[in-house]
């Protein structure tokens, strides 16, 4: 994995919203995959660990092709 591009500390990285699995980084979701349902609107995202497995939908790929930086907030 490329040096530094962990998804914790991407901003498409999110908790998943299951209160048994939120505080768990490696059930997060990557908003980057997001898509809606047609029907219900409902927002699906894939795991982060798959996106970036490399393998079948892994689109991020191991060298983090989609991170990006989270912005650091100035208050």
């Amino acid at each position: 994995m490329s040096d530094n591009k962990f998804c914790i500390n991407c901003k498409h990285f999110r908790k998943n919203p299951e209160p048994t699995l939120s505080e768990k980084p490696e059930f997060s979701k990557c908003a980057n995959t997001a898509t809606r349902d047609p029907v219900t609107g409902a927002e699906t995202m894939a795991f982060c660990s798959v996106e970036r497995s490399g393998y079948g939908s892994g689109i991020c790929s191991k060298a983090g092709t989609f991170f990006k930086s989270k912005e650091v907030s100035h208050d």
